[in-house]
Parts: C-alpha cells; sequence; structure tokens
C-alpha cells in the first residue's frame, strides 16, 4: 500500500506516514496477538518456555519471509487456503451429522444454556463449587446476569429490530459494511497480495 499510493499520488511523505502507522499499528494489534497465540499452542505442544516460543516463531517468520519473499508468502497463503477450506467443509459435514441436521443443530444451539446461568435464574438443580452444597442457589442477582448465557430468541436472523443491544440492522448495514469495506479494501495484508499481481489475470 504505501508503495502504491507513492506511485499513484507521488512523494514520500504519504508512503512513509503510512508505513509508519501500519507497522505500529500492526505491532500492538495484530503481531502481538498473532505471536502470542502461535506461542501459547507451541508451548502446549511441546512444553517450551512462551517466551522463547515467541522468540522462535519471529525467527522462522522472519528468515521464510526475507528469503521467499512475498512470492512464498502467497503461495503459502494458497495452500493454507485450499487446507483450511477443505477442513472448514468435514467439519461441518461432520458436525451436522453428529449433531443430526441443521433443524436439530438450532434445537440444540437454544437449549445449550450454561449450568450456572440456570442456577442465577432459580431454575437449575445442580451444585457449583462457587456455593456451599447446603445454599446451591445465589442470593438474587441483577437480571442481565440472571439472562447472561441465554441464547436469544433471534439468534438466528440476521437483519434484527433497530432497538435489539446486540446486532441491530443499522450495525449490519452502516457499521459491519463500513469495517468489513476497509479491511478487504484497503488492508495491507490483504491489498498487498493483489497489488504485487504482475497483470490482471
Amino acid at each position: 500500500m504505501p508503495e502504491y499510493l507513492k506511485r499513484r499520488f507521488g512523494g514520500t511523505g504519504l508512503q512513509f506516514y503510512l508505513a509508519f502507522m501500519a507497522l505500529f499499528l500492526y505491532v500492538f494489534t495484530k503481531i502481538s496477538a498473532d505471536l502470542y497465540a502461535g506461542a501459547i499452542f507451541i508451548d502446549q505442544a511441546v512444553k517450551i518456555n512462551l517466551y522463547l516460543a515467541i522468540i522462535i516463531l519471529l525467527v522462522i517468520s522472519g528468515l521464510f519471509t526475507i528469503l521467499g519473499g512475498l512470492t512464498a508468502v502467497i503461495w503459502t497463503d494458497f495452500i493454507q487456503t485450499i487446507l483450511m477450506m477443505c477442513g472448514a467443509f468435514y467439519l461441518m459435514v461432520v458436525a451436522f451429522i453428529r449433531v443430526g441436521g441443521f433443524d436439530s443443530m438450532v434445537q440444540k444451539y437454544f437449549e445449550a444454556v450454561p449450568n450456572t446461568t440456570l442456577l442465577l435464574r432459580g431454575e437449575g438443580v445442580f451444585w457449583n463449587s462457587t456455593y456451599p452444597p447446603e445454599n446451591p442457589y445465589p442470593p438474587p442477582v441483577d437480571r442481565k446476569y440472571r439472562e447472561c448465557g441465554i441464547p436469544a430468541s433471534n439468534a438466528m436472523h440476521m437483519f434484527r429490530s433497530v432497538d435489539d443491544q446486540e446486532l441491530p440492522w443499522t450495525g449490519v448495514i452502516f457499521g459491519m459494511t463500513i469495517s468489513n469495506v476497509w479491511y478487504w479494501c484497503t488492508d495491507q495484508v490483504i491489498v498487498q497480495r493483489t497489488l504485487s499481481a504482475k497483470n490482471l489475470t
């Protein structure tokens, strides 16, 4: 993106500004989260120190990108996309078979209420270690805590009323659309693959 803007509008000021902002934002948002998540996986898999796992990820990623360039990154994305799509489709089929189909999944979803939520509503007979056995029901609490964890009746609807507290239709159209256009059309990680293409075909 910085190089594209330089060629499109000229000058180096805009290029430097966008490069600095992208690097600054990525370090404190995406890169840090990705490194932490990857380090946790390595730590759980091979039982090594979390910070050592982060260093290993940085070294491998740096060498891979420097030696292979953007071509290696694009080929990696291509292969990973195929693997993820095949894995997601397989998981979907297996999940639907085990749960009994789409209608059964919807029914089970609305029945999936945590035991603690049932306790807060006073509807359960389950004992929770948070409360002593002789008094399994907690004291009265605010309604928002009693309702927490209970699937909303309109959970399977995308376009909801404007006063919906979770996802009103105005948020879907104006909020999510704007943020999605920003990410998929202007984000450096997404757009650089397209801008690096030799031609449109």
